[in-house]
């Protein structure tokens, strides 16, 4: 404590000292036109930062003192974005290279989930983890994370609860916390004790009455899963922190949301913005939170409040507003520079401070290594052909789905579904459409085009895996699938730097 204690004394006396023009500060950012998130306004001036933080708004420059000199040429100067719901394991790539392709973006904080990678790793979830955030903090970004709320063991989900950067827990089974799933209360209550967040899953109007009570009651604050403008009202009425996300659902879905917001004039201090899932492909090509923040503003939202959503709404939803989303004294120095608050150009990004990417490139990497993750690939469905794919009308097979472990009774109480296949080669288009060579299984995502939820894993019996035997008849309509109990998640390799 006494530690500490001197510590911070230190700190307060150097801070005393740099702006009386006794001590050097790090850094005088000039000739800056400065946005005001808290006032939603712009103003020119300069910054002066300080061991990483923001120490002064227009300091008079007649009596501090800097080592560095940056001028800005009239720029914008706005927070550092952030992405408050961001699969970031599962983009296929480790944290560093995500990085590379992500910071020149103007993205400086993630909030992110790991179930993926967790459930992929079975019964090594907890070591996935620890291998996973290891030296986080060198990351030219800022990484916050969430213990897996669904697809993972319990005991895995506690594990990781205890672990840095985790500070709650991520998303709920949707199908089993209504079913009253002894997992998911105890995973509830362990996350309530810590004093974390609880992200939500699930299209509100999807929901009966009874969970959209539960979830907000047992400490459920956000959603990220709205679909329609009435998801939203919905969300809004419940008190979630509605989370608009980009990276998942067409185009005409995103600008949906984006114009409800517009045309029911919802308050957008309800709203923080995040990408959920994007791959590494459509980030280099369209951006990230540059782009996001860009597409609300041409949709017809107010550039200023797109970019609050993007920052100070972000950090103050997880109760650190006093850290970072605004370009305040005392935040942190994150900082990016553009010439259009309307159309986000990130061409000067800085972290603590520092310059980490300039002109969409990064200049500054951590070295961390993740080859301790990459494991040895399952075969896959190579030797796969479409003939062993085709249905027959009336013919009876054997299916499997596969989804993360659940009690049987709340596998029988739920999954029971209808899955329309369009013609006898339905269930071959279904698995070719989502399956990636060398994967070890294939991936009906979103939801099927009957309208039913969730992400299955199917596959036939003929693949060699091991499966739940069901019987299925085709007909001119669906085939029915419904099962007793769940089968394992198959293991999958861990991608990383090998």
């Amino acid at each position: 404590m006494m530690k500490a204690t001197m510590n911070h004394l230190e700190e307060v006396h150097a801070i005393f000292d740099v702006l009386h023009g006794r001590k050097e500060a790090d850094l005088l950012m000039k000739n800056l036109n400065i946005l005001d998130v808290h006032g939603e306004t712009v103003y020119s001036g300069s910054l002066l930062i300080y061991h990483k933080r923001i120490v002064a708004l227009n300091p008079d420059e007649s009596i501090v003192k800097a080592k560095e000199v940056f001028d800005g040429q009239g720029l914008y100067a706005i927070p550092g974005l952030i992405d408050c719901h961001f699969h970031f394991e599962s983009q296929l790539a480790n944290p560093v290279a995500l990085a590379e392709a992500m910071v020149p973006c103007g993205t400086t904080t993630i909030f992110a989930e790991c179930l993926d990678i967790l459930s992929s790793a079975g019964k090594d979830g907890i070591q996935a983890a620890k291998d996973l955030f290891h030296d986080y903090d060198k990351l030219p970004y800022r990484l916050f994370a969430f213990a897996p709320g669904k697809k993972t063991d319990a005991s895995v989900t506690k594990a990781v609860l205890d672990m840095e950067p985790v500070i709650g827990l991520g998303e709920f089974e949707h199908f089993t916390y209504s079913a009253g799933d002894e997992d998911d209360f105890q995973k509830a209550a362990w996350v309530r004790e810590k004093g974390g967040f609880i992200n939500g899953h699930w299209g509100l109007t999807a929901l009966p009455q009874m969970t959209l009570n539960y979830l907000p009651a047992i400490g459920v604050t956000n959603n990220h899963d709205v679909w329609n403008g009435d998801d939203i009202a919905k969300s809004i009425r419940y008190g979630f922190c509605t989370q608009i996300k980009f990276g998942v659902g067409s185009n005409e879905v995103i600008k949906t949301l984006i114009r409800a917001i517009v045309d029911r004039k919802f308050p957008t201090e309800n709203f923080t913005l995040c990408c959920d899932n994007i791959s590494i492909e459509r980030l280099l090509k369209m951006g990230h939170m540059d782009w996001i923040v860009s597409l609300c503003a041409e949709m017809g939202l107010n550039p200023i409040k797109a970019i609050k959503m993007a920052s100070l709404n972000a950090a103050r939803y997880y109760h650190m507003d006093d850290q970072i989303g605004s370009l305040t004294p005392g935040r942190f120095a994150d900082i990016v520079l553009t010439d259009s608050l309307s159309k986000i150009n990130p061409l000067f990004v800085f972290k603590d401070g520092e310059l980490i990417a300039k002109d969409k490139k990064l200049l500054k990497n951590a070295d961390n290594d993740y080859s301790c993750m990459v494991t040895k690939g399952v075969a896959g469905l190579d030797d796969l052909t479409p003939q062993q794919l085709d249905l027959v009308l009336g013919q009876q097979v054997d299916v499997l789905l596969c989804h993360a472990p659940i009690p049987p009774q709340a596998v029988k109480a739920v999954y029971q579904h209808h899955i329309h296949l369009s013609g006898k080669n339905g269930l071959r288009q279904l698995l070719q459409s989502r399956t990636v060579k060398g994967h070890s299984r294939a991936m009906l995502g979103g939801s099927t085009n009957d309208g039913v939820p969730g992400l299955f894993r199917i596959a036939a019996k003929l693949l060699g895996l091991p499966f739940q035997r069901k019987a299925i008849i085709v007909s001119d309509a669906a085939i029915e699938i419904g099962f007793h109990r769940v089968v394992p998640p198959i293991p999958q390799p861990v991608l990383g730097r090998s």
